[in-house]
């Protein structure tokens, strides 16, 4: 695998340690205006082949987002060291909190890796490079803890942590999904998947774990099994297993094509073939090397009582399909989403990504880059 330098697409640098407060309290909404960046609500009123009824909003305090949580009806930005704040449906903006740092209620942001935020039990927790700052609903610090390193995508479960822990040894990338208790330390390894690994060659297509906690039990995809979800409780004891027989997708040379082009057209790869001298010498340098299938499962998001499992599959109208289940796994319904964005490569290579979209109240909330006003657009569809 080969790590690459930063350099933002546009050219922009957006200084977040120059705020002076760490939480910015509500302005007014200004008025869209020519190249200015902003974030559009788009409110679809029906969910079909067509759309029936539509409402803009602009929100123009975000610059560029870096992924999108929505916790208890609130839509959190994560943009750099910093997070922005907004209510559901009206869009009205509450807060800015966090930034770049070491002090108090600052964190380090680095390029390849995306901070994030999950909430807690009358908390929120952020999680930064080098510490984990919980902070209270109206944003105030309440401490901060000291991270590991190559822990990552922590999320809370009462006084313990679950997170995901990466290492390279003999040819083999691992992630281990953990519960880890409030030093740090390993309670229980809960699921562990490995990639063969050889220097000089880059794997467009890493297939990395990802997981959930919902309502004290942790719901993780084990896609390199097949189509396999396992549910453990809040003690990392396994309590059930979801598993269907579904034949996982091989990868066409189209696909294969819309892969590469994504990897090349990401920022940091512009950058660093750019000073080597084209994507081709990059290829050189690190091979780029595809698996013969798509995993079965690419995420799951678990909320209101259902497990959404997201594949590769598409449609003729090139959405995604989703299968929609009930929390014993039984199947409700499948339905076909949009395509949405992604963490920068390194970010996906490292199993530090975030999402780019949200499910809440049958609600499907996804952000779009639109490059001809500059613009990063957040959609929503009802899921019907």
């Amino acid at each position: 695998m080969i790590f690459f330098g930063r350099k933002d697409a546009r050219n922009k640098t957006y200084n977040h340690a120059n705020r002076k407060d760490h939480v910015s309290k509500p302005g007014k909404l200004k008025l869209e205006s020519a190249g200015m960046r902003k974030i559009v609500l788009v409110f679809l009123l029906t969910w079909g082949l067509f759309l029936h009824g539509e409402r803009l909003g602009v929100l123009n305090e975000v610059l560029k987002p870096e992924g999108m949580e929505i916790i208890d009806g609130k839509l959190y930005i994560v943009e750099g060291a910093t997070f922005l704040v907004y209510s559901l449906p009206d869009l009205k903006y509450i807060a800015r909190f966090c930034r770049q740092g070491e002090g108090p209620g600052e964190t380090v942001k680095i390029p390849i890796v995306p901070n994030n935020v999950k909430g807690g039990r009358n908390f929120l927790m952020v999680e930064g490079m080098n510490k984990l700052i919980f902070f209270s609903p109206n944003f105030k610090i309440i401490k901060e803890v000291k991270k590991r390193e190559l822990l990552s995508r922590i999320t809370p479960l009462g006084m313990n942590y679950v997170g995901i822990r990466m290492s390279l040894a003999n040819e083999r990338l691992s992630f281990t999904l953990q519960l880890i208790d409030p030093d740090f330390k390993i309670l229980k390894e809960l699921y562990k998947q490995e990639i063969p690994y050889k220097q000089n060659t880059t794997n467009l297509l890493i297939d990395t774990i990802h997981y959930m906690i919902y309502k004290d039990k942790i719901y993780v995809e084990e896609s390199q099994r097949g189509f396999v979800i396992e549910i453990f409780d809040y003690k990392g004891n396994r309590v059930s297993q979801i598993k269907e027989n579904f034949e996982a997708k091989k990868i066409t040379d189209v696909e294969k094509k819309e892969l590469f082009d994504r990897f090349k057209d990401d920022p940091y790869v512009i950058s660093t073939s750019k000073k080597i001298g084209g994507i081709e010498q990059l290829e050189k340098v690190g091979g780029f090397i595809f698996p013969d299938y798509f995993p079965t499962i690419q995420d799951i998001v678990v909320v209101d009582d259902k497990i959404y499992v997201s594949t590769y599959e598409r449609n003729a109208e090139n959405k995604e399909k989703y299968y929609v289940t009930d929390l014993s796994g039984k199947t409700i319904k499948t339905v076909y989403l949009p395509v949405v964005m992604k963490s920068p490569v390194l970010a996906r290579m490292t199993g530090r990504e975030n999402r780019f979209y949200a499910i809440w109240g049958e609600k499907f909330y996804y952000l779009v880059e639109n490059e001809e006003n500059d613009s990063c657009d957040l959609h929503f569809l009802l899921i019907k």
